[in-house]
């Protein structure tokens, strides 16, 4: 996980190289812990080149780690000004300062810069780092109420194909679609998927024809969209009468909320009736985790819900 000040990327072109100095400096200070010569010194950096988001960006997870959160929100509001796209997540970290602001999704730029930039070690720390299991617990789930073949899956937020190496034994014709191209080239490889889009998840789903699936499946992929009503209604139409959705996600005590993770999380009543809103029956909908960190279980829930 990207550490408060660290920019995803540097973004400012023609830079005054006295504000990349002190830029540099900031980093090295905030990599000790130093917050307060940190924030100073992206302040400095600020004052010679105004327009820098990542500056902002570092000035705002200095201020937050000082605890002042007031002016943390106020140079991630300025960084979202200067970069409307949000590739830097301003608009996560705003919400993790301020639970009552919650944006709908992470933003696209954002993810697939994020993803782009995890891809060559992805495998390896979900894997062997954060032991992730949530594809095979999904196949479980779905076994558990007697669902094991599908003509046509789609698996949606597809990253490296881990959950398409779990679907494929079960699944005629898979699809797999994933914002990141870093991410779907390396899927490429594995040669699981008959087809692989790159692009957000949402769209996709609204350009595939109607009733055309008959699984979508989403492994740790909500955690980067909050309010679930646009996705599953889309989900919704791809889906044949008694089609299949199976997701996994995090899991909060009530409605929807951002962690310092800067990932999204979802209460089990929030997914029950949103599933229901959207014209889903839940199957399997209970509390589980899909892996670890900082030697505890991660928080989370599945999710198995046929299409009425």
């Amino acid at each position: 996980m990207l550490s408060p000040s660290t920019p995803l990327r540097d973004d400012y072109r023609g830079r005054d190289p006295r504000a990349d100095g002190r830029s540099a400096y900031a980093l090295a200070a905030a990599d000790d812990g130093a917050w307060q010569e940190a924030a100073e010194l992206y302040q400095q950096a600020i004052d010679l080149a105004p327009d820098w988001t990542a500056a902002w960006m570092g000035l705002g997870g200095a201020r937050g780690a000082l605890g002042e959160t007031a002016a943390a929100m106020l140079a991630y509001r300025h960084a979202l000004l200067l970069d409307p796209a949000d590739l830097h997540g301003a608009s996560m970290r705003l919400a993790v300062l301020d639970p009552t602001v919650v944006p709908l999704f992470a933003s696209p730029a954002y993810v697939g810069a994020l993803f782009d930039a995890y891809a060559p070690r992805f495998e390896a720390h979900l894997t062997q780092g954060l032991s992730y299991h949530s594809p095979a617990d999904l196949v479980a789930a779905m076994a558990e109420v007697g669902l094991w073949h599908f003509a046509h899956a789609i698996d949606l937020g597809c990253g490296t194909g881990l959950g398409g190496v779990a679907l494929r034994p079960s699944t005629e014709a898979l699809t797999g679609v994933d914002l990141s191209s870093e991410m779907v080239a390396t899927a490429r490889k594995k040669a699981i998927y008959d087809r692989l889009a790159v692009g957000d998840i949402c769209a996709f789903l609204g350009a595939e024809p109607v009733a055309s699936a008959d699984l979508v499946f989403a492994a740790d992929v909500f955690v980067y969209v909050g309010d679930l009503a646009a996705i599953l209604t889309e989900t919704a139409r791809v889906l044949r009468p008694g089609g299949t959705m199976a997701f996994s996600a995090q899991r909060c005590a009530v409605g929807i909320a951002v962690g310092t993770d800067m990932r999204f999380a979802h209460a089990i009543s929030y997914v029950d009736a949103v599933l229901e809103t959207c014209g889903f029956a839940p199957l399997v909908l209970r509390a589980q985790s899909g892996r670890r960190e900082n030697d505890g279980d991660v928080p989370g829930l599945i999710a198995v819900a046929t299409r009425l």
